[in-house]
């Protein structure tokens, strides 16, 4: 009857455990959330700069001889835009694949509390 009663309170704790954890990986979820919208924010700026940075180069084409250094200028602009772009995918895929492993972990303390819910009657009935 004891070891029922240990193995009880064993399965509350790590029921408490796996719930704790639960909450964690969701709340860090919701700092994901927080971050892609600050990507998307960065996603834009890049894509309305490199639109400044086309209208830059036209006008530097314009001034002929005295655009060159527009030109240069605006061409190392692009570069930067394009590694900000880059950056960001990266960034983005990262949290994807954050997102997927940390789902995975909230389907298997899901898998993990089902089955020491199952444990907990089996005790009961036992008791």
């Amino acid at each position: 009857m004891r070891q029922i009663h240990a193995l009880r309170g064993s399965s509350e704790e790590t029921k408490k455990y796996i719930e704790d954890m639960q909450y964690v990986i969701v709340d860090l979820e919701s700092k994901i959330t927080l971050i892609e919208v600050v990507l998307q924010t960065i996603t834009n700026i890049s894509a309305q700069t490199n639109l400044l940075a086309l209208n830059a180069s036209i006008e530097a084409a314009r001034a002929g001889e005295h655009g060159k250094g527009l030109a240069v200028c605006v061409q190392k602009g692009r570069k930067l835009i394009e590694q900000s772009v880059q950056t960001a995918d990266r960034v983005k895929e990262t949290i994807s694949d954050f997102q997927t492993g940390s789902r995975q972990a909230v389907n298997q303390m899901e898998k993990h509390t089902a089955t020491l819910m199952s444990r907990r009657m089996l005790s009961k009935k036992r008791a």
